[in-house]
């Protein structure tokens, strides 16, 4: 039986998750062939997360049908952020769409409106310094 996030992480036992990502029918995580492209790719996400969220990769390891990494969970860091800072934060990993559901460029004013909502930046950080 499966246990949920919420109960199996607590920061106050430890704050180092060993977590696994595995591919769904068999699918191959990497090409046959061995060509990088793919790894590539991951590496790069993986540093673009790692600059988003209050988490830090202590290593990992790419697999041909799974992922493995070592995690820390830096609370204190996310509470040091200003609310323009979670603002910023949130709106790289989702930025805001039109009606095409292109990107839109993310605006000082639209960042200071939702740095206004505190009960936003409040959910916000949690979710920026969590392993769900």
């Amino acid at each position: 039986m499966t246990i949920s996030r919420s109960r199996l992480v607590d920061t106050e036992v430890t704050r180092w998750y060993h977590t696994i990502s595995r591919c769904v029918r068999r699918a191959m995580l990497l090409s046959e062939d061995g060509s990088p492209e793919r790894k590539d790719w991951i590496d790069n996400r993986l540093k673009e997360l790692n600059r988003i969220f209050a988490i830090s990769v202590g290593g990992f390891s790419i697999m041909d049908n799974h992922l493995h990494f070592l995690l820390r969970i830096d609370v204190e860091q996310a509470s040091q952020w200003s609310v323009l800072e979670v603002a910023r934060r949130w709106m790289a990993l989702y930025p805001p769409r039109g009606s095409d559901r292109k990107p839109l460029k993310v605006t000082d004013e639209f960042l200071k409106l939702k740095a206004d909502n505190a009960a936003w930046v409040a959910a916000t950080r949690k979710r920026l310094s969590s392993l769900g």
